[in-house]
């Protein structure tokens, strides 16, 4: 969001601006998008919140009723509601009356994949330097409960609970033995490397993703974990996410 009144939508992977948002009278001041990442709702300096459909950059609602500028929003974690603050001292509760119609249930959903290599990433049990993750992932049925709950919530209700089980078996099935499987993508596209090949190679301290450390050179994702990293130019010792198989912080 920005004071020129619009907002961006923007691919993390490439940098490139994939749509502009025009709508608001007045500078956007806050935006949050729906658990699913189908739509975007922002709050703006002309004391409106518009809900935005980010496949076509259409928006989809004005909602007014705040009598100064809106300084806040967000949405319930199962979007049916909204909530924003405004200058007016007030918070506004919003409900949405989707119509959606669900798809048919279908065993797998290759669009759900990310969540699944998280929950494994999250569920694979730390190694003996207790910093790098490795080995079997393990989970419990209240866990596994709770990702078909995180599933429902980001668009993937629609997927039966047997289909989702022998994704995410197969998928732990590649990963045992050397902890973490094959990267599916993300800002850094080299292989990791074992130590012996590059000892200034990095990895991410939340979940053991390995990168050559010239793939540092600037910011992005772990695109294991999804968590943000970043690195100065200049190489100074900070930063709490990454860290030198040597042990020095960068």
């Amino acid at each position: 969001g920005s004071l020129d009144n619009t907002l961006r939508l923007w691919d993390l992977r490439t940098g490139a601006c994939l749509r502009i948002l025009k709508g608001h009278e007045d500078w956007v001041r806050s935006v949050a998008i729906s658990p699913d990442g189908r739509y975007a709702l922002s709050g703006s300096h002309d004391r409106n919140l518009r809900l935005w459909d980010l496949r076509t950059g259409e928006c989809q609602h004005i909602l007014k009723g705040h009598e100064d500028w809106v300084s806040s929003v967000a949405f319930s974690p199962d979007s049916r509601y909204a909530l924003s603050g405004s200058h007016d001292n007030t918070l506004h509760l919003w409900e949405f009356d989707w119509g959606y119609e669900f798809p048919a249930e279908v065993d797998w959903g290759e669009g759900a994949t990310p969540y699944l290599e998280i929950f494994l990433t999250l569920h694979t049990p730390y190694g003996p330097d207790d910093i790098i993750r490795q080995g079997k992932p393990l989970w419990t049925d209240e866990d596994f409960a709770q990702l078909l709950h995180e599933l429902s919530l980001r668009g993937y209700g629609w997927l039966r609970p047997a289909g989702v089980m022998r994704k995410l078996s197969a998928l732990a099935a590649t990963r045992e033995g050397n902890g973490l499987g094959p990267s599916a993508g993300g800002m850094f596209t080299k292989p990791r490397l074992d130590a012996a090949e590059d000892l200034a190679a990095m990895h991410c301290v939340c979940c053991g993703q390995r990168f050559p450390a010239a793939d540092l050179n600037a910011v992005g994702f772990c695109s294991d974990c999804q968590k943000y990293v970043g690195r100065k130019p200049d190489g100074d010792e900070q930063g709490s996410w990454w860290k030198r198989l040597t042990g020095r912080h960068v």
